[in-house]
């Protein structure tokens, strides 16, 4: 993760081991990123997420932007966004 100016910043490459899938470690890494994020003052957070993994972020509270799509097959992602 890295703030791209004073009121944006990113997460990438997030992924869970598949044996601690389903036992919110994932959620709860998400949520200590936007933690630090706030705490400096970000008030977006994009996250470029894998296509299948779009339904996590959006039980976070992140919107899927169907206008930016990059990739294609197993590496295809869109990009998703929160306001803090």
């Amino acid at each position: 993760m890295h703030q791209l100016d004073e009121n944006t910043g990113k997460i990438e490459r997030v992924a869970t081991l598949k044996e601690y899938r389903g036992q919110h470690y994932g959620a709860a890494a998400i949520t200590a990123a936007e933690d630090w994020f706030a705490e400096r003052g970000v008030k977006k957070i994009f996250i470029n997420s894998r296509t299948e993994a779009v339904g996590f972020y959006e039980k976070l509270g992140y919107v899927a932007d169907p206008k930016q799509i990059t990739g294609t097959g197993a590496f295809q992602c869109i990009m998703t966004e929160k306001q803090l």
